[in-house]
């Protein structure tokens, strides 16, 4: 057993990769002092979060004894292993806080799969550096698409590339799960998040593996909602990194199942809404919080508006055989109605098409009308069947005689 153990070691280490930030720039020193240095047995290097006193947050494949070597399972390297250091941007480790490891923690699921790429590390005794927690309840907003998020790393400053001599930072917006699904066909949106821009530049690379992606709320303070996982090359256009969505359910209840002190709730009051927004669009930077708007609106000209949204008694479970959306018109309309799954689902359940199910609707006047795209009874059920899947209604709505068409689209997320 001895030298089986050492031989699958031995592997890990030799195939196990570097993860650095592209298009960043240098971190001084004190700006992020939670971003810890994490060395497995002293051959690799990967990047994580000191997330509470006692707890270091890293990638999967850095705490798995197999990730190295591109096989996930919840295997994990011996504490020992580990070193890892806080408080400096010094990969060297001048200057911070070396921290001793006496527990690794890898989610269960995390076997033959891309999702679940988290680690926890238990530290043998509370670190002095200041940690930065995990985004909970309430904080939903810091990781909606178009949230400008923050990367951190110590890895390559370009794929391939020599690793940088000082922790390096960059600013990634939030995508969208559909989008990050049609550039992964391995994208699973229940524990992974994706970052970047469609000209990409920007980006997580080898030896950032673990590394935070860091939520700034309006009052300033910030929280971990991703953790560097992979990537199709570096800040290459059209294809984001892939984050594990630590801030989101499945992924935060296993935090705080294992370190409750490692995740931080909103509390009434709290600023909850991201400190800069990111418009694809028009490519520009919003700061500080824009009014509320309704949800899933479209606008067009000269004045007639359109808007949709999806019954919230299903917008969490899947429980009936169709999806209740409603289209409000401010004048006279018609629209054709679209449910769409994400292409992960749609694979796992043998469809051709995303597109599931389709209706139609017409308004004589202004109001509001109901609708449901109904499902065959053996899809609605495979689809309950599924852990979780993302549906995507999308709405194309015409008005009154020479106003353009407006699509309009809302998010429900299914499953058990």
């Amino acid at each position: 057993m001895l030298c089986g153990g050492a031989a699958a070691l031995a592997l890990a280490l030799a195939a196990a990769p570097a993860h650095a930030v592209v298009g960043g720039t240098a971190v001084p020193q004190g700006k992020y002092p939670s971003v810890a240095h994490v060395v497995i047995g002293g051959t690799f290097a990967c990047t994580g979060t000191l997330v509470a006193p006692s707890w270091v947050l890293t990638a999967g494949h850095c705490g798995s004894l197999t990730g190295g070597a591109g096989i996930a399972t919840p295997l994990a390297f011996p504490p020992p292993a580990f070193g890892v250091t806080a408080g400096t941007v010094d990969p060297q480790g001048a200057g911070g806080e070396r921290l001793t490891v006496e527990r690794v923690v890898i989610p269960p699921q995390y076997l033959a799969t891309s999702g679940f790429d988290t680690t926890l590390l238990q530290l043998s005794a509370p670190a002095r550096t200041a940690p930065t927690p995990v985004a909970g309840t309430g904080f939903e907003a810091l990781w909606r698409p178009g949230a400008l998020e923050t990367v951190a790393g110590f890895g390559t400053t370009s794929s391939g590339g020599e690793a940088a001599s000082v922790l390096q930072e960059a600013k990634v917006p939030v995508v969208a799960d559909d989008a990050c699904g049609a550039a992964y066909s391995s994208f699973e949106a229940a524990t992974q998040l994706c970052g970047g821009y469609a000209e990409g530049g920007r980006d997580t690379c080898q030896g950032d593996s673990g590394g935070p992606l860091l939520a700034t709320a309006g009052d300033g303070r910030r929280y971990v909602v991703g953790a560097t996982s992979y990537g199709d090359g570096c800040g290459r256009p059209g294809v984001p990194g892939v984050y594990a969505r630590l801030a989101d359910r499945t992924l935060g209840d296993f935090v705080r199942a294992n370190a409750p002190e490692a995740v931080a709730d909103a509390s009434p009051g709290a600023v909850t809404t991201p400190a800069e927004r990111y418009d694809p669009a028009t490519k520009q930077v919003t700061v500080g919080s824009p009014p509320t708007p309704a949800p899933a609106t479209g606008t067009t000209t000269p004045g007639f508006t359109s808007s949709l949204a999806v019954d919230r008694t299903t917008r969490h479970t899947f429980r009936v055989r169709g999806v209740r959306v409603r289209v409000r018109c401010s004048a006279a309309c018609s629209a054709k109605i679209v449910l769409r799954v994400d292409g992960v689902s749609a694979k796992r359940l043998g469809l051709r098409s995303t597109t599931v199910a389709t209706a139609g609707l017409s308004r004589s006047s202004a109001g509001r009308s109901t609708v449901r795209p109904r499902l065959g009874s053996k899809l609605a059920a495979a689809m309950r069947a599924l852990p979780r899947a993302r549906f995507t209604v999308r709405a194309a709505v015409r008005g009154p005689a020479g106003a353009p068409r407006v699509v309009v689209r809302a998010v429900q997320l299914a499953g058990r």
